[in-house]
């Protein structure tokens, strides 16, 4: 497990490592795919409990849609 958590651009992926690369072409896919659309992809960091939770963020007319 790699600690992303002071990394505000990294968003945590958690899959087992037998799945981590096919995990990451499908985020690499939706987010490509997005911007491609002409919507934003980025990162976004809250604090939840007193942590940094980062996340990706697909918005589309101002609207955000968040990627769990």
């Amino acid at each position: 497990m790699v600690d992303t958590r002071d990394k505000p651009a990294v968003i945590p992926v958690f899959v087992s490592r037998a799945q981590a690369d096919r995990a990451l072409r499908t985020l690499h896919a939706v987010s490509a795919e997005a911007e491609r659309r002409g919507y934003e992809a980025e990162t976004r960091t809250d604090f939840h409990r007193g942590e940094a939770v980062h996340s990706l963020v697909i918005v589309i007319r101002g609207r955000d849609f968040p990627l769990q």
